[in-house]
C-alpha cells in the first residue's frame, strides 16, 4: 500500500516536473506590428530587419531566460484600421507577451488604443507624434517626437544653413501637420522667417510642380519638407527637373531611409537632415551592431533599424524581468535606466514613458550617400 502510494507521489511529481519544464521552455512571442506593404513599406522593412536582427542575437545568447524568442509579424498596411486589426489579434493571444513596431504616426494612432484597453506593453520604435504615448500606461517609445525634432531642425536651418527666409512645404497628415507645428515654434526663437507654408496630400504620380513653384516665388533662402521618403523623393525628382538652383533643400530624420535614396537618386544629392543615428562611428558596440546588420542583410543599417534593433532588445531584458507577463513587462520598462542601446544609453521616464538624452547627427547626402556633416554638428554643440 505504501509502495503503491509513493509510486503515484512519484509520478504526480515527475508529470508536474514535465509540465514546469515545458512551460519554461515556452517560445516567448512579440508582435510586430507595421508597414510590410504599402506607401511606407521601407520604414516597415527597416523595422523588421533590426527586429530580426536582435531575435538573432538574443536567441543565440540562449532566447529570454532559456526560452525563445519568436517574432510574429504583422502587416499594418501603414493603415489606422489594420494597425487596430492586427494589434486586436496579438492582444487576443495569451502567448504573445508584449508588442513593438510603429512606423507612422497615422497607423501607431489606430493601434495605441487597442493594445491599451487590452493591458498589453506597445513599444513604438519610429512614430513620433507626441501624442501616441498619451494614450496610456502601457505604451512607451524610443524614438524621438515632433517636440524635441522640430526645435532641432529649426536650429540646423538657422544656425548650419544661416537662412533667414524659409519656404515650407508639408504633407497633409498627423504626423507632418505636427511636425510643422514644432517646427515653427522652433523657428520662432531665430532670426529666420517662413516665407510660405504649403500642405500637399499624399498620394503617387503626383505633379508638385506647381507647389514648388509657388514656393520658389517667395524668394526662400532654403526650402523646409516636412514628408515621409516616398513623397519627398518624388518632390526631390520633380525640383531637380526645375532646377531651383542653389536653394538649400532641408528634410527630417524621417528621411533617413534607403527608400529615398532608391527612388530619389541623383536628385537627392545634397539634401540636408538630420537622424539619432549614424553607421559611421567608432563606438566597438554600434560598429558590432553595424557590422552584424551589413553580414545578415548586405545593406546599411539607418535609424529605423537600429531603434527596432535596441528597443527589442530592452523589451526582452523587460520581458525577463517581468517574468513573462504583460503587467509585469510594463512595470519593468518603467525602470529602464542608461541602457546600453545603439543609439546611446536610453532611460525611459516613468511618467511620460518617452526616452531622454537623445541627441540628432547632422547629414547632407553626397553621391547618393547619407554622409556626416561634420561642421554643422560643430556649430550645433
Amino acid at each position: 500500500m505504501k509502495r503503491s502510494v509513493l509510486k503515484s507521489c512519484l509520478v504526480a511529481v515527475a508529470v508536474s516536473f514535465l509540465g514546469l519544464t515545458a512551460a519554461a521552455a515556452q517560445d516567448v512571442k512579440i508582435g510586430m506590428v507595421g508597414p510590410l506593404t504599402g506607401p511606407a513599406a521601407s520604414y516597415g522593412t527597416d523595422i523588421l530587419n533590426g527586429l530580426l536582427l536582435a531575435v538573432d542575437d538574443l536567441n543565440a545568447k540562449g532566447g529570454i531566460a532559456g526560452r525563445k524568442v519568436v517574432l510574429e509579424q504583422g502587416d499594418d498596411r501603414g493603415s489606422p484600421q489594420d494597425a487596430a486589426n492586427v494589434t486586436q489579434k496579438f492582444a487576443s493571444d495569451d502567448k504573445v507577451v508584449a508588442l513593438i513596431g510603429g512606423a507612422t504616426s497615422t497607423a501607431t494612432f489606430g493601434a495605441v488604443p487597442v493594445a491599451q484597453k487590452a493591458k498589453i506593453p506597445f513599444f513604438i520604435t519610429l512614430a513620433s507624434h507626441p501624442d501616441l504615448t498619451k494614450e496610456g500606461n502601457y505604451i512607451f517609445r524610443n524614438s524621438a517626437t515632433q517636440e524635441a525634432e522640430g526645435p532641432a531642425m529649426a536650429r540646423l536651418v538657422s544656425v548650419c544653413l544661416a537662412a533667414k527666409n524659409v519656404g515650407v512645404m508639408n504633407l497633409n497628415n498627423d504626423w507632418a501637420i505636427e511636425m510643422t507645428s514644432q517646427f515653427k515654434k522652433g523657428l520662432a526663437k531665430t532670426p529666420a522667417k517662413i516665407t510660405i507654408d504649403e500642405s500637399y496630400n499624399p498620394g503617387t504620380n503626383i505633379d508638385y510642380t506647381s507647389k514648388l513653384a509657388k514656393v520658389k516665388a517667395t524668394n526662400p533662402d532654403v526650402i523646409w519638407f516636412a514628408s515621409q521618403y516616398d513623397d519627398l523623393a518624388l518632390i526631390l525628382k520633380q525640383a531637380q527637373q526645375m532646377n531651383l538652383g542653389s536653394i538649400p533643400l532641408v528634410g527630417s530624420a524621417g528621411d533617413h531611409t534607403t527608400g529615398l535614396l532608391k527612388v530619389a537618386g541623383s536628385a537627392a544629392n545634397n539634401l540636408y537632415l538630420h537622424t539619432l543615428f549614424f553607421e559611421e562611428t567608432t563606438d566597438p558596440a554600434v560598429k558590432g551592431f553595424v557590422d552584424a546588420f551589413k553580414k545578415r542583410f548586405n545593406a546599411s543599417p539607418n535609424l529605423f533599424s537600429a531603434q527596432a534593433y535596441e528597443g527589442l532588445l530592452m523589451l526582452a531584458e523587460a520581458v525577463k524581468i517581468g517574468n513573462f507577463t504583460r503587467d509585469g513587462t510594463r512595470d519593468a520598462l518603467t525602470k529602464v535606466h542608461d541602457f546600453p542601446g545603439v543609439t546611446g544609453k536610453l532611460t525611459i521616464d516613468p511618467k511620460t514613458r518617452e526616452m531622454s538624452g537623445k541627441h540628432f547627427v547632422p547629414l547632407v547626402v553626397k553621391d547618393g550617400k547619407f554622409t556626416y556633416w561634420a561642421d554643422c554638428d560643430h556649430k550645433l554643440q
